[in-house]
């Protein structure tokens, strides 16, 4: 019994790692690593978001403030969920990475993390082998759903592959 518990894991991560690769290439990745503005959808206007809250809020003690730079004026982070720009705001400076790299990799993040935590969140419901990686691989497949473009979840909907300077 023990044994088939740790064939099966083994089964498991490969085939998460084999998910994780496969995203990787057809991602490809290597456009992460480029000093781009993510476009499509609501993204350009997200880089702006999280400039102004490196440059003006977070200097200010704040996490959230008008920006005259938007729609004439809007409140940053009164409709867009803070942690994931204050994320990418932390890895700029940490990493002393242009903040273009730092939003990409905090958008990308989410797509890559959708199939470990679907399985881990599996595991945790006490699904047994082989539902978990089962339900990572749908998780992958919802990633790839291009019936719609707006509303975050699919790759689409949450980062276009468009980059412009």
């Amino acid at each position: 019994m023990k044994r088939k518990s740790h064939s099966n894991t083994l089964v498991d991560l490969l085939l998460l790692a084999a998910m994780q690769m496969f995203m990787m290439v057809y991602l490809d990745i290597r456009y992460l690593f480029l000093d781009t503005i993510v476009t499509g959808g609501d993204t350009a206007s997200w880089h702006a978001m999280a400039d102004h809250l490196k440059r003006v809020i977070l200097p200010e003690g704040r996490l959230t403030g008008w920006d005259m730079g938007n729609f004439c004026g809007y409140p940053n982070f009164t409709f867009y969920f803070l942690p994931p720009f204050l994320l990418a705001v932390l890895a700029s400076c940490l990493f002393v990475i242009p903040l273009t790299i730092a939003l990409k990799g905090v958008i990308a993040l989410g797509l890559f993390l959708l199939p470990v935590t679907t399985y881990f969140g599996l595991r945790a419901m006490d699904y047994r082998f082989p539902v978990p990686v089962i339900g990572a691989s749908v998780s992958v497949l919802f990633l790839f759903n291009e019936s719609y473009t707006m509303f975050g979840g699919n790759i689409l909907s949450t980062s276009q592959a468009n980059s412009a300077t």
